[in-house]
């Protein structure tokens, strides 16, 4: 599904997290300029932040290597959706997917919000 959410761009929501979770999980696929699946030049890192906020609640690394042999595909699993890393239920987060291919940086944004 792709939405128009609050940042006022359009952006892909990965589903809805469970307060307290600690296995959340989403995939992202890698994409060239023209929107071809491409595999990123490095690992793609994330970063997770609330809605209006200016500091990230989680960081990290993607999966090392492409989930499945598909080409730009990696994945995210067991972040911990808790109060104690920022989170509420009823908000909306951002996920912000940096990359780079052929040398050339991308960023995608995902979001997801939490019950």
């Amino acid at each position: 599904m792709t939405v128009t959410p609050w940042l006022g761009v359009t952006e892909m929501y990965v589903g809805p997290a469970t307060l307290g979770a600690t296995d959340f999980a989403f995939m992202v696929n890698t994409t060239s300029g023209t929107g071809v699946p491409t595999n990123a030049d490095a690992t793609p890192t994330y970063r997770i932040y609330a809605q209006g906020g200016t500091s990230a609640l989680l960081t990290g690394t993607m999966t090392a290597g492409v989930v499945d042999s598909q080409t730009g595909l990696y994945k995210v699993t067991s972040l911990s959706i808790t109060a104690g890393n920022g989170f509420a239920a009823g908000n909306t987060y951002c996920i912000r997917i940096a990359y780079a291919i052929s040398a050339t940086n991308r960023v995608d944004i995902y979001f997801f919000t939490v019950t």
